[in-house]
């Protein structure tokens, strides 16, 4: 069917003006009547129209010498007219007698086809066209409106529009982040895996799972990071007053929204010296190696060695799981600089929580402060067996001439040790080895004596995690 004629009547076709042909009209009479009149021989040797005789008497006109339309004497209908007459055109073909025959009845003219019905039905075509169209439109809409939603959400991540962005987070999401902690979140995955420079979407049966007027629906993603490459994941999205994403899994970031979250929680509570919550954070596996109270303590000898923590970021992830992550973070402290080390998290009852932490990633090794500290104390308070088993065997040797450590340290009569502090700004620690001063304070009849300055070189043990003494200085301070 002619789309441009959903009637389905055939046009009337114009003749070529090249061949000469006469226009025809399907349905109609032909616009000339035949050579013979129906039911009459053609056969010239028969009698025309009944009459006897194949041939005219002589001398009368034969009957081809006739025009066979109209009256004796006019031109026939394909001669050439007469100058000054009307052609062959101008007289009717129908309704003259013949001179054989009686009159032709013309047939009567086709009845003029009114437009009217013409004018209802495209009407109704059109009336339908635009209802299925819109339909049809409406629909479309309504299918890729979760795909469009995803886009427009990648689109905010590319330009780190994270207000934006968090705008288009479900119920569920907002009500497990805050927009602070998702924009902190948004900004250390932009450091550790580069910014987004692409998106796209999956392919597959099941890249797209949505039924039209649903209310859930699942993308599958593609994220390009400028560091990590390609993230594919799965991107939940639920239709609440329009479409809003609902899960972000760990397959699209890089790694899970939870563990990147208490990430954050952690170096926030370092860096407000907030020890109590940074152990919260802790899973089992850690916790199990440091109490709380350890924890701060060691966290404020940290913050007094190495400066306070300025700056905590997540550096790298590294094959991440559903249910273990392990990353490179960075700590900048005020005296120290910027250390990196490896933090591993891990779920546990559907939280995620710290489970290893690098040693340097929080500060100075702490155990050869420890050591000292120990040694100076067990001096001052007189136990010198005990601090004899801290010394390399190479200062024993050398104390011998001193009669040991009771030797060394001997205070003249009536004085006494009333206490050692170390100094912590003078803590260093380097490749295997250490040095601290202390303060060694002295009385005398409960009087204030003077001051000693106690300098100790610490040295890697045989055993791992052992440090022992190996250079002792005495001065006064």
């Amino acid at each position: 069917m002619d789309p441009s004629n959903p009637s389905g009547e055939q046009t009337p076709q114009q003749p070529d003006a090249a061949s000469g042909e006469q226009p025809t009209v399907p349905g109609y009479p032909p616009a000339y009547p035949p050579a013979y009149p129906p039911g009459q021989p053609t056969d010239p040797s028969q009698p025309l129209y009944g009459q006897p005789g194949a041939y005219p008497p002589p001398g009368q006109p034969g009957p081809y010498s006739q025009p066979l339309y109209g009256q004796p004497g006019q031109p026939g209908p394909y001669s050439q007219p007469l100058p000054g007459q009307p052609g062959p055109y101008s007289q009717p073909l129908y309704g003259q007698p013949g001179p054989y025959s009686q009159p032709l009845q013309a047939p009567p003219a086709p009845p003029k086809r009114s437009l009217h019905w013409l004018w209802i039905t495209l009407a109704i075509v059109l009336a339908l066209g635009l209802l299925l169209g819109g339909g049809g439109f409406f629909a479309l809409s309504n299918y890729s409106a979760p795909a469009a939603a995803a886009s427009k959400y990648c689109g905010y991540l590319k330009a780190q529009n994270y207000d934006s962005a968090y705008g288009m987070l479900s119920s569920k999401l907002k009500s497990a982040y805050t927009s602070d902690q998702y924009r902190q979140a948004s900004a250390a995955l932009d450091h550790a895996e580069g910014k987004v420079t692409a998106c796209g979407a999956g392919t597959g049966s099941g890249a797209y799972k949505y039924t039209l007027f649903a209310n859930t629906a699942t993308v599958q993603a593609k994220i390009t990071r400028e560091q990590l490459g390609d993230l594919d994941g799965p991107l939940d999205l639920v239709n609440q007053d329009g479409w809003k994403v609902d899960t972000l899994s760990a397959a699209l970031l890089g790694i899970d929204l939870g563990a990147l979250d208490t990430l954050g929680k952690f170096c926030a509570a370092l860096q407000s010296q907030n020890y109590t919550a940074a152990y919260a954070l802790l899973g089992s596996a850690a916790t199990s190696q440091v109490t709380a109270a350890d924890f701060a303590t060691a966290g404020g000898l940290h913050d007094q060695i190495d400066g306070n923590v300025s700056a905590c970021a997540l550096e790298q992830v590294n094959a991440a799981t559903a249910s273990a992550t392990p990353v490179q973070v960075s700590l900048t402290r005020a005296k120290l600089g910027k250390v990196a080390g490896a933090v591993t998290l891990a779920a546990e009852s559907d939280t995620w929580k710290i489970q290893t932490i690098a040693p340097e990633l929080l500060g100075s090794d702490l155990s050869p402060l420890q050591t000292g500290t120990v040694f100076c104390t067990d001096i001052v308070t007189g136990k010198f067996t005990e601090a004899a088993t801290l010394v390399t065997p190479n200062i024993a040797t050398q104390l011998v001439q001193y009669g040991g450590l009771s030797g060394f340290f001997a205070l003249p009569t009536g004085y006494t040790y009333a206490g050692c502090t170390p100094d912590l700004s003078t803590y260093k620690v380097l490749s295997g080895a250490a040095t601290l001063d202390s303060i060694l304070k002295t009385q005398v009849s409960a009087a204030p004596g003077p001051s000693l300055k106690l300098t100790l070189t610490l040295v890697s043990g045989a055993t791992a995690g052992a440090w022992q003494v190996g250079g002792i200085k005495l001065t006064l301070a």
